[in-house]
């Protein structure tokens, strides 16, 4: 039994076990140069081609098994990959509680068969180009990583003053002042703690998906408030535009600026910080709050296990460099 890497196409994790124990009597033989075809819905595109230290074992049933006969198996092995094949086999997948291709469907796709000497030259062309695809991939997903460690270098540079430090010249960070968040935000509240009414319109209510990704976006509100609801809501409570929401439970420290008119509210897993902007523009908080330093500050002083959350007195105690 083994499992197939759907994208890189690598079969991995081969289990052994004795015969009578294995999940099934149907015997799949492999051996080097055999294609594995998932006949499963889900898994359609799960393909894979065997190499030599995994001949002689047996595949599950729910791979089918297709030996190349006087033709290049890595022809076959990049044909059953083609979207072509896999959109046919989709279209003849039976059944409800495993819905599953039937091996014959695969076995009478009618393919197209170059003569032997140019499968070789074509299938050796596309292993060229598609390790560099798949090493193109990896680095790919090691961006995301890369990314964010550069981000929070910028926001660390930024709010400890060397990202200005050629502009100020020789002044030194004398001016820069060590300020709680209380000291330069009017107010710093969280949504209702009661659940709130729910009505079919109205006002849009938003749990912390609605930012998650460091912007608001209230097209992803989950449900609406009545409108009498959010007018009984105290003015801390009830978003203006150049707030800034912060999360506090679960997925705690997503900072985003409220860049909209509209009127919303919030669950209690979401703070709102109302900054005074004779000391602190929006952006400036915004940023303070997405940095590494407030990150840690939030790390030390989160409560709980299962699900951490920040108290408001220790968000309200946050120590900021402000310039």
């Amino acid at each position: 039994i083994a499992s197939v890497d759907r994208e890189k196409k690598l079969i991995f994790g081969p289990q052994q076990l004795i015969g009578r124990d294995a999940p099934s009597r149907a015997r799949k033989l492999l051996a080097k140069g055999d294609v594995l075809v998932s006949m499963t819905r889900p898994n359609l595109n799960a393909v894979a081609l065997v190499p030599k230290e995994l001949d002689g074992e047996i595949a599950s049933t729910g791979f089918d098994v297709l030996r190349a006969s006087e033709i290049d198996p890595r022809w076959i092995f990049y044909t059953v990959r083609s979207t072509s094949f896999v959109e046919r086999m989709c279209e003849l997948v039976q059944g409800a509680l495993y819905p599953a291709v039937r091996g014959k469907d695969i076995r009478s796709y009618e393919i197209p068969l170059a003569p032997l000497p140019e499968q070789k030259r074509i299938a050796d062309k596309l292993d060229s180009v598609l390790a560099r695809v798949d090493a193109c991939r990896d680095r790919l997903d090691r961006l995301p990583a890369l990314l964010k460690r550069f981000r929070q270098s910028i926001l660390a540079a930024a709010t400890s003053g060397r990202l200005t430090e050629d502009w100020r010249g020789t002044v030194a960070l004398s001016n820069w002042a060590k300020v709680s968040v209380k000291e330069i935000c009017l107010s710093v509240s969280d949504g209702d703690h009661q659940a709130p009414p729910q009505a079919t319109s109205g006002i849009p209510f938003i749990t912390i998906s609605a930012f998650n990704t460091g912007h608001l976006e209230l097209h992803k509100a989950s449900r609406f408030v009545p409108k009498e609801y959010f007018g009984s809501l105290s003015s801390i409570r009830r978003p203006a535009r150049g707030d800034v929401l912060y999360s506090v439970t679960g997925s705690i420290g997503i900072a985003a600026l409220v860049d909209v008119d509209a009127e919303f509210t919030f669950q209690r897993h979401v703070a709102i910080l109302k900054p005074d902007h004779s000391r602190v523009s929006s952006a400036y908080l915004l940023h303070l709050l997405s940095s590494e330093m407030i990150k840690e500050q939030a790390q030390l002083i989160a409560t709980g296990t299962a699900q951490l959350t920040i108290p408001l007195n220790g968000l309200r105690a946050f120590v900021i460099s402000l310039p």
